[in-house]
């Protein structure tokens, strides 16, 4: 994989933004919640959110703008109670005081690169430099990792 291709994001601006929240949605079921994979949602000082996910396809990275809305928001119809019981549901969780993340709100954006596939030349992931720390946003395995680097 290679990095550094300009993004749409850097074009609609991102770079200059002040970080003061993240999301992330996690799977949720029977009270567990499996925070390895999913959605995240990184919310600026202007008000503008963007959040990342798996694309269609199951290998490229989506992005849109504005907060994640949860489809099984209450209140809840009948079939509804029943599938979340049955196979649960995705929840987003305010993670900003969690590590690494903490770390990055307050902090302006300094870079935005795409992370593209070589074999299919899809952007896959995307990374987010906020000064010395770096933020990598990825799909793998129609999965959605996050992970970081820094000082």
């Amino acid at each position: 994989m290679e990095s550094g291709q300009e993004d749409e994001l850097t074009k609609s601006g991102l770079v200059g933004k002040r970080l003061i929240q993240v999301r992330r949605a996690f799977y949720e079921f029977e009270g567990t919640v499996e925070r390895d994979e999913g959605l995240i949602e990184l919310s600026f000082s202007d008000g503008v959110s963007v959040r990342f996910d798996v694309g269609a396809d199951g290998e490229s990275l989506a992005t849109r703008e504005g907060p994640w809305v949860d489809p099984f928001a209450p209140p809840h119809s009948i079939e509804n109670e029943e599938y979340i019981r049955t196979h649960g549901k995705y929840s987003a969780f305010d993670v900003s005081v969690e590590d690494p993340y903490r770390e990055m709100i307050g902090r302006e954006v300094s870079g935005v690169h795409s992370v593209i596939e070589q074999m299919g030349h899809k952007c896959s992931g995307i990374v987010i430099e906020f000064g010395d720390l770096r933020l990598l946003i990825e799909v793998v395995a129609d999965g959605l990792y996050v992970s970081y680097s820094g000082a």
